[in-house]
Formats: structure tokens, sequence, C-alpha cells
């Protein structure tokens, strides 16, 4: 839910800059891929397996899309590399089935995409799909799509819902933001080359959707990231600081 929690912060104070702070062995991160999951439920005619001729197989149905899925020539961008459409998790009804051929069938779609989409354009990828995988079918099923809708309540018992869609961001690495972020890392003694995050960030809301110019810099090394073990060394935290130190006095005379 990238981006619920800090909303209100961002309405609050109104920041011309944002850093998330995500782990990215303090780096100059400056984007990253959108995330999006997606539903699609496809609705076939329930038969006995001995006729199976007589109905519409949902589940044969949504192989053949998630097929197609999976051979889509998706657009690439130059640092974020490509889109990528993963299906995730697929189900059908009845179940367990005996004898019955299934009358729905549903699957959810992971999508990491580039900047310029939209929650319709990750959703009409997915109905374009289906036009193609049913093409010869004599009778195709109803299809229906969506977004996944996530839940979330924090210990404070603040409740959150949101649509399962993370914008993609890119800050201009020939803009002042970033030039000036540069600046901040040669003080600090750190590497000022930009690059990019692999996974996504509360920089979807700041910059995706609300377009203030954003940045990452984190301790810690980002494939370490949710995991058991995660950690950061006393190295990195010491270049942290030295970073933290260095990004204000460079930014506000950008802003």
């Amino acid at each position: 839910m990238e981006g619920q929690a800090l909303a209100p912060v961002v309405e609050e104070f109104a920041p011309d800059v944002v850093i998330t702070g995500e782990p990215n062995d303090t780096r100059l991160c400056v984007g990253q891929r959108g995330r999006a999951k997606a539903w699609v439920r496809v609705l076939g005619r329930a038969c006995h397996a001995g006729h199976a001729r007589e109905g519409v197989n949902a589940a044969e149905t949504l192989a053949a899309l998630i097929d197609v899925a999976r051979r889509v020539e998706h657009p690439k961008h130059p640092k974020l590399g490509r889109r990528d459409l993963t299906c995730i998790d697929i189900a059908s009804w009845p179940y367990p089935s005996v004898s019955t051929v299934p009358e729905r069938a549903e699957a959810r779609f992971d999508c990491r995409f580039l900047p310029g989409e939209t929650p319709e354009s990750i959703l009409e990828l997915l109905r374009a799909c289906a036009h193609d995988a049913w093409a010869d079918w004599g009778e195709p099923p109803r299809l229906e799509v969506g977004l996944v809708e996530a839940a979330f309540a924090t210990w404070t018992g603040a409740e959150f819902t949101a649509d399962e869609f993370a914008a993609a961001w890119w800050t201009d690495e020939n803009g002042d933001t970033v030039r000036n972020a540069q600046a901040a890392m040669r003080d600090a003694g750190l590497d000022p080359t930009p690059t990019h995050y692999s996974f996504c960030t509360n920089g979807s809301l700041t910059a995706g959707l609300l377009e203030i110019p954003t940045l990452g810099f984190g301790v810690g090394v980002e494939s370490m990231a949710h995991q058991v073990d995660e950690h950061i060394t006393l190295a990195s935290l010491r270049a942290g600081a030295r970073g933290y130190a260095a990004f204000p006095a460079r930014l506000a005379g950008a802003a």
C-alpha cells in the first residue's frame, strides 16, 4: 500500500522535495517501475466431464489467457528495463470437481510497469490477452477484470483500503533536484551516479501521483529488504548519516 500512510504527512507539510529511505546501499535512486495487482475472472458454463463439449471450460480458457500473457511483447525503459506481467495464482470452481467442467476460474497477475501506465492501461492489457487467446474459440467465456483491493490495519487502529496500483516514477537526471543531490553525495564522499530501485517505494505516491521531485537514499542492501535476518553494516549506517547530513543544504538551495 505504498504511500497510504505517507499521504497525510505530505498533505500537512507540502514538501518541495522528498527522499524515501528505502534501502539501496546509500546510492542515489531516481526512479522505479510501478506495481499493480489485477484479478481476472473467467465465466464459462459447467457440464458433465463425460460431455465436455457441452460446456465452456473456464479453467482451460483461463489457461489459454495465461499462456498469451506470458508471451506478450512488453515495452522497455532505457534505465528501468521492461514491463513484466506475471500470473501469481489461479483457482477454479467447483473445487474439488467431481466430473464437472468448471464454470468459473480466476487468476491474479502482478504487473511491474513503466512510467506512463495507468490502472486502465493495465486492465486493457489483460483484456487484449483474452481477446487473442480466445480468437478461435467457437464460444468464448465471459471475462471480468479489475484491480485487487488491499486492506490494512495499523497497531493504532487506523485502517486503510486502496487499489493495488503503485505508480511508476522517474526523476529527471538532468534536473536541478538530481544535480543538487549528486553534489550532496559528493560532499558526503559517496557515489553520485544515479540508479533506481527494483522494488516499489513510497515514491509511487510522491512522484508517481503527486509529481513531487523524489529521490531514494537509504542504508542497507535492497536485496536484503523484508528478510527475517535483514540487517545493515556500521559502515552503511555511517555513510547514511553523512548523506542525510549533506542533503538539506544542497536541496534547500534548489527549492
